[in-house]
């Protein structure tokens, strides 16, 4: 009976492991898919290429003062400079951020594996680990987007096993590297708290107090040094710029969406905590990062959260159930059932998160390729200006961009921008052509679908002023209303 538990357990981790690089061949897929497509896939690529356009044209992409045109960076700027640093080489397309981003992905799902590999000694659950985070909903329908959450949470991540499995003299490393982790995202607080809590706990207080201090110094010297740059602008866009509402429903819309593809994963997350509390200081070190990062994603659910501030939860609860392959790690004597439960658990999540990959995979978009180019298209071919949602669109066409509307948007309700001026240019008809989405969710003016992208009034104007024309996939084209004169 022995042997074939023992047979039976060796046969679970070996499907396990074929799983995984199944899925990592499929994310493969899917990240050479999206590299290769040239429209905008989310509306915050087009943000970044314009800033990265701007750095390099020796600009600073925060703005002076909040007139149009008012394009608020609401990001560190390490990201859209690095991809300045491209731009040269790929000229103003998009794929050369997500060539960024994609290589972030990686180097988290490396520090993953390379974290499993050094607590369990082996390479199948690393690979486990790497394949369940990577092939994760919130991971999937980030791949290979021209945005900073992967190349942020990598900077992160790799200073805090800097900080767990390195030699001391590595640390000074990995706090450099929680520092552009925070020029990139500035919500990266999670890997340098848990290291310097790590160091504190081991009895080494005075070095956890001086790294802390050194990141608290760089951070403010950064922040002075952008302040000054910008004329205060930094601050208005980067922080209090993202200073948005809590809501309940964008909570629920999250859960949902890690219910729905990662049940599984999030359960072992949340229940195997506990079980890394107690062990190595290492696992006591990774257990306080998940808690933290599961925290965050309930405190994160602000207006206009996206499935990108589920990447931190992902991570840690891969690493979790990864390490559940491993059971004389979590348990002293493990019983039978504590053997082979946790590979048929990641057997069943594996097969929960397959499907083909595609652009949209886990967008919930209604669009298309052809449908994207043709907008493009339209966008170049109108001789005026034009105001667009869709910012890849507008950068791609090589037209102007007045504004990012959802940024805005979230200001103008604070009181922080004046909406006024762009109301006024679309009551005299300075565009020939506004771009907006289509109706997908609860309205806000008449034909509003998302109403954390435009305020009301500028709906209400738009429709006064502007009548619905060709409807290219999940995008509506606006032409001005000719005025009858009396």
């Amino acid at each position: 009976m022995k042997t074939f538990d023992g047979r039976f357990f060796q046969f679970l981790r070996l499907a396990c492991g074929l799983a995984a690089v199944a899925s990592l061949g499929l994310w493969g897929t899917l990240a050479l898919l999206r590299l290769r497509f040239t429209p905008a896939i989310d509306y915050g690529e087009g943000l970044l290429l314009h800033a990265a356009q701007q750095f390099q044209a020796g600009v600073f992409p925060y703005s002076w003062e909040a007139s149009l045109p008012y394009v608020p960076v609401v990001y560190g700027p390490l990201y859209p400079l690095v991809w300045a640093l491209i731009l040269p080489w790929t000229g103003p397309v998009l794929w050369g951020g997500r060539l960024i981003a994609v290589l972030g992905a990686l180097a988290c799902a490396g520090w993953l594996a390379f974290t499993v590999r050094r607590l369990t000694g082996r390479w199948l659950e690393a690979a486990v680990a790497a394949g369940l985070f990577l092939w994760s909903g919130p991971s999937v329908a980030w791949t290979a987007l021209a945005r900073v959450d992967f190349p942020a949470l990598a900077l992160g991540l790799g200073g805090l096993a800097l900080f767990l499995f390195a030699a001391p003299r590595y640390r000074v490393v990995g706090t450099a590297l929680f520092f552009l982790a925070l020029l990139t995202r500035q919500t990266m607080l999670a890997a340098p708290l848990v290291a310097y809590l790590h160091l504190y706990r081991e009895g080494d207080r005075k070095t956890a107090a001086l790294h802390a201090l050194a990141l608290f110094g760089l951070v403010l010297g950064a922040l002075a040094v952008l302040q000054v740059g910008s004329h205060g602008g930094f601050w208005r866009e980067a922080v209090a710029g993202n200073v948005c509402p809590w809501q309940w429903e964008r909570l629920r819309w999250l859960g949902g969406f890690m219910v729905r593809r990662s049940p599984l994963l999030l359960v072992v997350g949340v229940v195997g905590v506990p079980l890394l509390w107690r062990r190595t200081p290492q696992m006591w070190a990774l257990s306080v990062y998940a808690v933290i990062a599961l925290l965050s994603m309930v405190l994160g659910a602000k207006q206009g959260a996206g499935r990108n501030y589920l990447l931190e939860a992902v991570w840690a609860c891969a690493l979790i159930m990864a390490l559940a392959l491993s059971p004389r790690l979590l348990w002293r004597e493990p019983r039978r059932w504590q053997l082979w439960l946790p590979a048929v658990l990641i057997l069943l999540q594996f097969g929960l998160l397959y499907r083909a990959p595609g652009l949209y995979t886990d967008l919930s978009r209604g669009s298309d390729p052809i449908m994207d180019a043709a907008l493009i298209e339209a966008v170049r071919a109108e001789p005026g200006e034009v105001l667009s949602e869709n910012l890849g669109a507008a950068v791609a066409a090589g037209k102007r961009v007045w504004v990012e509307p959802s940024t805005t948007t979230q200001m103008a309700w604070a009181d922080r921008w004046d909406q006024e001026p762009l109301l006024e240019m679309i009551r005299q008809h300075r565009f020939g052509l506004v771009v907006t989405s289509t109706p997908l969710g609860p309205p806000h003016a008449g034909f509003w679908g998302y109403a954390d992208r435009w305020t009301a009034e500028e709906g209400q104007a738009l429709e006064a002023n502007y009548a619905p024309g060709e409807r290219l996939g999940i995008w509506q084209l606006w032409r001005p209303v000719p005025q009858v004169s009396h």
